[in-house]
């Protein structure tokens, strides 16, 4: 027995070993992959004026010969509120990387108030543009830096500004420490709700020129949300919000919708006019209605 109980621990160090190799080598596999994007050695800091987006028969995938969208073009209009909407697996999320520059376009091109991404630094671009997603990474640190995260050296009524639009100094003024909690590992002590106002308050500091929520209100009430775009629309000067939303009633409060019908068509109007003018996008709503009932 005696023998067998050892048999036993020594397969089970050497099973330990061999998978901690695996994960040394995926591991130094990560450590060593090239970037995605790397900056133009031509680029130069850009000031954006007005946030206006265009794609210009842009092509990308994320594997070769495969796109996910193909020779796609559309402009979004400064100072527009718009809701990027699509079948599940379509590529609205390929969209809103491609404007952040996480990837670069096989072929066409993006531009912000005229001028390729390509040739903006990344950090000027990424200084103009805030962004919040459905699930939030946030900093086992207090809330006053999670929010600075955002724009680095922001006084402290900044901060309390941009969290009042995301509204979430009504519950940060009721914390223990107030901006001084600290908020746990994967921010622990928080709900999902808190967590996605503390992220909006982070995109929302920078004072962005381009600001996108994709889902990033999925765990608050309608009511919530309602009252967060108008602080934005209210507050943030001239600003293209892109939302990402499966909330009808964020579709519905944009002011154009932008529907993607495959990998090369895109359908722009009202709610109300692509509701008429386009059967896709109506039986799309008609889903989509349905699921939120059920």
């Amino acid at each position: 027995r005696n023998k067998e109980g050892i048999n036993l621990i020594v397969n089970e160090i050497n099973k330990a070993i061999v998978l901690g190799l695996i994960s040394c080598q995926r591991v130094a596999e990560i450590l060593d992959e090239k970037g995605y994007t790397v900056e133009n050695k031509n680029a130069r800091d850009i000031v954006f004026k007005r946030g206006g987006i265009v794609f210009n028969k842009v092509t990308f995938g994320y594997l070769p010969g495969k796109p996910v969208i193909k020779d796609l073009s559309f402009s979004i209009e400064p100072d527009k509120h718009i809701c990027l909407v699509a079948p599940s697996g379509l590529g609205k999320t390929t969209l809103l990387n491609l404007i952040v520059m996480l990837y670069v376009p096989w072929q066409g091109e993006v531009l912000i108030d005229g001028v390729r991404i390509q040739d903006v630094r990344l950090r000027s671009l990424k200084g103009q543009i805030g962004m919040a997603l459905q699930e939030p990474f946030l900093f086992n640190d207090t809330v006053r830096n999670n929010i600075l995260y955002g724009k680095e050296g922001a006084e402290e009524q900044e901060i309390i500004e941009a969290a009042r639009f995301s509204l979430a100094h009504d519950f940060i003024k009721d914390l223990p420490d107030t901006y001084g909690a600290v908020i746990g590992e994967n921010a622990c002590k928080l709900s999902e709700g808190q967590k996605q106002k503390i992220a909006i308050a982070r995109a929302l500091i920078k004072k962005p020129k381009i600001l996108i929520l994709d889902e990033a209100m999925s765990s608050m009430d309608s009511v919530s949300e309602k009252k967060i775009l108008k602080n934005i629309k209210d507050n943030l000067g001239e600003v293209t919000l892109i939302t990402v939303s499966h909330r009808l009633s964020t579709v519905m409060a944009a002011e154009l919708v932008y529907f993607l019908k495959s990998q090369g068509q895109i359908a722009v109007g009202s709610y109300e006019e692509l509701l008429h003018k386009d059967k896709e996008f109506s039986d799309y709503t008609i889903i989509y209605n349905t699921l939120q009932k059920d």
